[in-house]
């Protein structure tokens, strides 16, 4: 099975997964580098393998970091757009105030074209015959920069050039280790473990948003045989909270495993100011209206019946923040039709932060300890 799914209740006790046997000497990618920290200070000893960000094996100098962090080659590409926009212009296929417009925005559409390259989409799939001028225009310059040396995208390594990458990885780790001596010598175990190991899968933990290449990395690895397994934190008591990561995890098809032994994530007895909002924004969302607010630095427990907020705030807020979030997804009917599409959908998603930011600022005005 190329894809699996796994999720956890409590982030303290991931290694009482009925899971962590088999994931837990494999090559760990973690959504950033304070997740790894995170597990690393939690977990300890319990992880037995490599634990990195993602992006440390996607941007690896022998992977994608020729394309994705490569300013010398983004100048190039953006002079390239410079001198077709102007010989478009001497040869009056487009108007001067056009060009002008090109010029002021030339920056967006490089990432734009980039942003279809990393997809691996081509022009030749795209009809351009009945869009505006700007679409036109495009297309075009879409289709003459995937015939140019100066936009191909870099070839995705072999898989046992991969695990060689991975293997580097974890020794880059015990190099950068500032830990305490325990630490160190985990990571140290990590390299042989890695060694040792068959390149056969791989675990990427807590991504709810993939770029076009990490994607694309994800995929090509999948062709290569090796299983990736998603990981990710999931409360069934905040269903809709966490009902975007079930849209977007469910576009890979598998279904989803919960773990079976600690079927519930149990607050500390002080709860702190953070823990405590994060419960009440929850629980809002989940239309209860009771919240309980523990105050554990003042050692003042409120509870606090917003049904202010049920009645009359929250339907309209949170109806209109969640139809935000599902607009890209409501739009197909079944499922996405392809990861092409799935991403462009993740794209749409990225406009879900201004209507979190009201969101949260209409809570804070209502919750007082």
């Amino acid at each position: 099975m190329p894809f699996k799914i796994y999720t956890y209740e409590d982030p303290y006790k991931l290694d009482k997964a009925d899971f962590w046997s088999e994931i837990s000497a494999l090559p760990h990618f973690c959504s950033a580098r304070t997740l790894v920290n995170g597990l690393k200070d939690v977990l300890g000893d319990s992880i037995k393998g490599l634990i990195c960000p993602l992006d440390e094996l996607v941007q690896h100098e022998e992977v994608y970091m020729q394309w994705t962090d490569n300013i010398s080659l983004r100048v190039q590409q953006y002079s390239a757009f410079s001198s077709a926009f102007k010989q478009l212009l001497e040869k009056r296929r487009i108007s001067k105030p056009f060009h002008m417009a090109l010029e002021q925005n030339q920056n967006h559409f490089l990432e734009a074209i980039r942003l279809f390259i990393e997809l691996d989409i081509s022009a030749s799939a795209i009809d351009g015959s009945k869009g505006n001028t700007e679409q036109k225009l495009f297309v075009h310059m879409l289709k003459k920069a995937q015939e140019s040396s100066l936009f191909r995208f870099p070839q995705t390594p072999s898989r046992e050039k991969l695990k060689e990458i991975v293997v580097s990885l974890a020794k880059k780790e015990v190099e950068e280790c500032t830990g305490t001596p325990q630490e160190v010598k985990r990571c140290e175990r990590a390299v042989g473990a890695t060694k040792e190991l068959p390149f056969d899968s791989i675990v990427v933990h807590g991504v709810h948003q993939f770029t076009p290449v990490q994607l694309r990395l994800l995929l090509a690895m999948e062709k290569m045989g090796i299983t990736i397994i998603f990981l990710f934190n999931y409360q069934k008591k905040y269903s809709k909270i966490y009902s975007s990561w079930n849209d977007i995890y469910g576009c890979f098809e598998v279904p989803i495993h919960h773990d079976t032994v600690v079927r519930e994530y149990t607050p500390p007895t002080m709860q702190n100011p953070s823990n405590a909002l994060a419960c009440a924004l929850g629980e809002i969302c989940e239309d209860r209206n009771t919240v309980v607010v523990a105050c554990s630095e003042s050692g003042i427990s409120c509870t606090r019946v917003f049904s202010l907020w049920s009645s009359r705030i929250l339907p309209s807020t949170r109806t209109l923040f969640l139809t935000t979030l599902m607009l890209p997804f409501s739009a197909i009917p079944n499922r996405v039709a392809s990861w092409k599409e799935a991403m462009m959908c993740g794209v749409m998603r990225l406009f879900c932060g201004i209507w979190m930011s009201r969101y949260i600022l209409q809570i804070a005005m209502y919750i007082r300890c």
